[in-house]
């Protein structure tokens, strides 16, 4: 049960060690192609549908208040919207009609069919059930 030591002479320099990590890096962030986030396109159909203080934005939107300012102000850490905050924002009946059309087009762009604006659903529940 002894512990094991490794002598320098084992393991790689520190230089060489963030040299490795610099150039995985680089691999992903070139081989990562990112779809643009419409947060720009989503904060200019809010102003343009007259909904112009935070408050009213978010509740347009149907989310939380710093979640529309993630939105409005483009710092969103993940760089893209939350399959949640897409759901939230879609299934909200005050999210303006072109606020909508942005998160369709880019949820489409994304690859996320199985995402559909719900207010274009006209069956039931119970009809989705079997019931």
């Amino acid at each position: 049960m002894g512990k094991k030591t490794v002598s320098c002479e084992q393991r790689p320099s520190l230089t060489a060690r963030l040299e490795t990590v610099r150039y995985l890096g680089e691999i992903k962030s070139s081989s990562d192609v990112r779809r643009p986030v419409p947060f720009l396109q989503i904060a200019e159909a809010l102003v343009e549908a007259g909904y112009r203080s935070l408050d009213a934005q978010a509740k347009a939107l149907g989310i939380h208040r710093s979640t529309a300012w993630t939105i409005i102000k483009a710092k969103h850490k993940l760089g893209r919207l939350h399959t949640k905050t897409t759901q939230k924002i879609l299934e909200n009946p005050e999210t303006p009609l072109t606020v909508r059309a942005v998160v369709l087009r880019y949820l489409a762009e994304r690859g996320e069919s199985r995402l559909e604006d719900p207010q274009h659903h006209s069956r039931s529940p119970s009809d989705r059930t079997g019931v």
